[in-house]
């Protein structure tokens, strides 16, 4: 390294970094998504995500064209630009946006009773289920994932129970 000079400072000149997209586009306002942001000029060290003018979090650069980042907790339900910054001194200005929506809500589940060892197509009514990038329902304690086959609108889904073992109560969740 060299030694620094009486009256000179050295300065890095940095590409201005783009974003071209962000997926999933929207999720939980609890926060917690797990983002992809693809575009360019991703420096390798020190990057954020911007959420709005209000939330930074830190990034993982993945390459110089691509970073994830994991989005903060939204007080609201609302949409927000996505930006990402190096320091404090160079941001980019794209206009790609995150829509934090209200997370899914299980309401009711039929039928309520299925036999056992066999999958069996259940429809789930609630809240929200086409706000949610990747929907998932689980089934029982061990937490085994059931496949969503449709999702027939915000309040209706379709999905096949596991053929779990045993017989009794399972408690059934959407996330």
């Amino acid at each position: 390294m060299e030694e620094a000079l009486p009256g000179r400072a050295d300065i890095e000149y940095l590409a201005v970094p783009r974003v071209a997209r962000v997926t999933p586009s929207f999720g939980a306002v609890e926060g917690g998504t797990l983002l992809d942001v693809a575009g360019r000029h991703f420096a390798p060290a020190g990057m954020t995500c911007e959420f709005g003018r209000a939330w930074s979090v830190p990034a993982r650069v993945l390459s110089a064209s691509r970073l994830r980042c994991v989005t903060p907790p939204s007080p609201e339900a609302q949409a927000v630009a996505v930006e990402v910054a190096v320091g404090r001194a160079v941001r980019s200005a794209s206009g790609a946006e995150f829509s934090f929506e209200p997370a899914a809500m299980l309401l009711a589940v039929a039928p309520a009773q299925v036999l056992e060892g066999r999958g069996e197509t259940l429809t789930l009514r609630g809240r929200h289920f086409s706000n949610v990038p990747a929907l998932a329902v689980a089934f029982g304690s061990a937490r085994t994932v059931g496949a969503v086959t449709k999702v027939v609108s915000s309040s209706i889904i379709t999905a096949v129970a596991p053929p779990l073992a045993g017989v009794g109560n399972v408690s059934v969740e959407v996330s």
